[in-house]
């Protein structure tokens, strides 16, 4: 099966929460528990994150790895590109200490300042900063974001086989749905790159607008079961077949 590899990341983004206070005549009482509870729940977040941290680090040095074996990057610049994902590394962490070490009424300030400062400017982000970095001429930043899509691509289409693989092992799925199913995911691959070769020719207005419009849609197809059911691809009974026998999350 062969899938575009010229696929461009466009969009990161950030969530920041916000805390709703109920009555006024419980204000006080839920400021009490309210500031019970935040150590409690700071310490999970920060915990939380810093499993991300830890986890991206061997993904991506995996990732230099098969690109050094492909031939697109050198060893030496491996080796600066790791250097620097580490230095921002200890920056983040030494970040979230200093967070982590704020009243709610300083984080507030803190974020709000940092939120200032990016609209103020463009964001450094991706490859483009390794191109200002001088680890990756633009030509070789091209190159290296090619062949990471084409090897997230690859890896994608070999956890879907190994989905299809387990649902028939288990007698969840029919072959006949398994076939539909493999249409109906191609066909999202080749929407998805058809989007992202429009979003790449966008502004950075446009493209704001863009997802801004079609970010309600997206919530609404969440449930990717449902959505398999009303294209006609599985049945009512095998969406609730798998949904059974799905892992439960705890």
């Amino acid at each position: 099966m062969k899938i575009g590899i010229k696929m461009k990341k466009v969009v990161n983004g950030i969530l920041i929460g916000a805390m709703v206070f109920s009555m006024a005549g419980m204000a006080f009482a839920d400021h009490v528990s309210t500031e019970k509870k935040a150590p409690k729940r700071r310490h999970a977040i920060h915990q939380r994150v810093g499993k991300r941290f830890e986890k991206r680090g061997p993904n991506l040095e995996d990732t230099m790895n098969k690109l050094v074996d492909a031939g697109t990057i050198t060893k030496d610049e491996a080796t600066k590109w790791k250097a620097f994902h580490e230095e921002k590394m200890e920056e983040r962490k030494d970040e979230m200490e200093k967070v982590k070490a704020m009243t709610k009424e300083e984080r507030k300030g803190y974020f709000k300042e940092k939120r200032n400062n990016k609209e103020a400017g463009p964001r450094r982000e991706g490859m483009s900063i390794l191109v200002e970095e001088g680890i990756f001429t633009q030509e070789k930043a091209d190159q290296v974001g090619e062949k990471i899509h084409e090897m997230r691509a690859l890896e994608q289409e070999k956890r879907f086989e190994e989905k299809m693989n387990k649902l028939v092992g288990k007698g969840l799925i029919t072959q006949d749905e398994v076939t539909k199913w493999r249409a109906f995911h191609e066909e999202k691959i080749e929407e998805r790159k058809a989007e992202r070769d429009q979003v790449k020719a966008m502004s950075k207005e446009e493209r704001k607008a863009y997802f801004k419009e079609i970010k309600n849609t997206r919530e609404e197809k969440k449930d990717k079961l449902s959505e398999l059911v009303k294209a006609g691809v599985i049945s009512e009974d095998t969406a609730d077949k798998i949904k059974e026998n799905a892992p439960k999350r705890h």
